[in-house]
C-alpha cells in the first residue's frame, strides 16, 4: 500500500511543487493531474480496486481543488482527469 501512495500521490506532489515554482517564475502555467473513478467507488461491492491505489487517487483529487486557487493568484490553472475503467484483460476478468 505504501508504495502506491509513494509513488501516485507523494511523487506527484514533489513533482506538482517543482512544476509550481517554475510556472510562477514564467508568469503562469497549466497543471493536469491523473485520478481515477476507482477513487469515488465508495461501497463498491465488487473485490476490484487497491486501497493504496485509490488513497492515492483521492489524493490527486483533493490536492487538485486545493490548488485550484492559483489560476487567481498565479495564473496557474489545476485540473484532475478521473479516467474511467480500462478494458485490460484483468479488467475484464
Amino acid at each position: 500500500m505504501m508504495t502506491a501512495i509513494e509513488t501516485d500521490l507523494l511523487g506527484a506532489l514533489y513533482a506538482t511543487g517543482s512544476a509550481i515554482d517554475a510556472m510562477r517564475r514564467r508568469g503562469g502555467g497549466a497543471i493536469v493531474n491523473i485520478a481515477s473513478i476507482s477513487a469515488l467507488r465508495h461501497g463498491r461491492k465488487t473485490p476490484c480496486g487497491f486501497a493504496g491505489y485509490d488513497v492515492a487517487k483521492i489524493g490527486m483529487i483533493r490536492m487538485t481543488t486545493w490548488l485550484a486557487s492559483l489560476a487567481r493568484t498565479d495564473g496557474i490553472r489545476v485540473n484532475c482527469l478521473a479516467p474511467g475503467w480500462i478494458g485490460t484483460d484483468p479488467v475484464r476478468k
